[in-house]
Order: C-alpha cells, then sequence, then structure tokens
C-alpha cells in the first residue's frame, strides 16, 4: 500500500518516545511511504529549527543541567516538548557525558535532517515549499536555520493554489 507520511508521523517516528516509534513502524512496514516538500519545511520550521535551538542553549554553558532549566525558562508552548524530547535523545546518545554532548550535537544535527528521507520512496512536491528548501548553514562555527516568510497573505510558493484547485473535491468528502 502507498503512504503519505504527515508531520506528525515524520516528527513521532524520528524524536518520539520508544513505544511511539515501535507503533509507527509496525503500521509503516512492508508499505511504500511517500511524504510532501510541504511537511519536509513543516519539518525544518519545527523540528530542526528546535534543535538549533537547544544547541545554542547548550552552547551558553556548556552544562546539561543549566541546558535542562534553560529549557523550561526560554522555551515555551508545544516547542517547549519538542526541544525536551531532541535533549533527551542527544543525552542518550552519548549515555549523560557531558564531554561528549557537543560532539553529539553536530552528529545529530545531520542526523536528523537525513532520518526525514528514510525509507521513502519519494518527497512530493506540488506545492514547491519554500521552507523545504532551508539548509543549515555555519556562522562562527554556529549552526543557523535560514529564515524564510511563510504566510497566508504571502503566496511564496504553490499550497495555496493546490488548496484552491482541491477546495471542490475536499468539499465532495464532506456531503
Amino acid at each position: 500500500m502507498d503512504l503519505l507520511l504527515d508531520t506528525t508521523i515524520q516528527i513521532d517516528r524520528i524524536i518520539g518516545s520508544k513505544e511511539r516509534k515501535e507503533a509507527i513502524q509496525k503500521v509503516l512496514k512492508g508499505n511504500k511511504l511517500y511524504c510532501s516538500t510541504f511537511v519536509l519545511g513543516e519539518y525544518y520550521s519545527n523540528i530542526v529549527n528546535d534543535l538549533l535551538t537547544l544547541y545554542g542553549l547548550f552552547l551558553m554553558n556548556k552544562d546539561m543541567g543549566e541546558t535542562g532549566k534553560l529549557i523550561t525558562e526560554r522555551v515555551f508552548g508545544r516547542r517547549q516538548g519538542r526541544v525536551s524530547k531532541l535533549y533527551a535523545n542527544i543525552l542518550s546518545m552519548c549515555n549523560f557525558d557531558v564531554s561528549e554532548v557537543e560532539d553529539t550535537f553536530q552528529l545529530y544535527i545531520d542526523l536528523i535532517q537525513d532520518e526525514f528521507f528514510l525509507n521513502l520512496e519519494e518527497v512530493l512536491d506540488k506545492t514547491k515549499c519554500v521552507r523545504a528548501k532551508r539548509k543549515i548553514e555555519y556562522e562562527d562555527d554556529v549552526p543557523v536555520l535560514s529564515d524564510v516568510t511563510c504566510r497566508k497573505c504571502e503566496e511564496v510558493c504553490d499550497v495555496c493554489l493546490l488548496w484552491r484547485e482541491a477546495k471542490s473535491e475536499i468539499e465532495q468528502m464532506w456531503v
């Protein structure tokens, strides 16, 4: 069966708890997996951006405990949960050894981008999502994700066009 993965599934299969990852893998196993550049754009705007925020917090003191405290003081709402999951993943990867944390961050920044594409047949590009084209750049050895403005009132991609074209099909589903 062909499955089109949404943002939540992509995020949970990459940074979710062991239980969630296993449940998702069980459902996805044996299927052809697809995703879209829109979801990739969401992923960069959320997960990759959150990881770079977390790395910035770590660099402030290079202390695992202080980083945990800074997460609660400077990251709010849904982002706080995502940043906490990312931090837990990094700490478990380096066995909670502070001397390994900085190197692990560097590896994880590359890994988290690659994992999005794991087992996908194709990333569909109907929306030409500009957020999906973002790349991490380094300024003074600190990773930075280029800023992209994406709002409903500013059509910088084809997502609005896609919704307009699909409107009648969507309305038929509710009849």
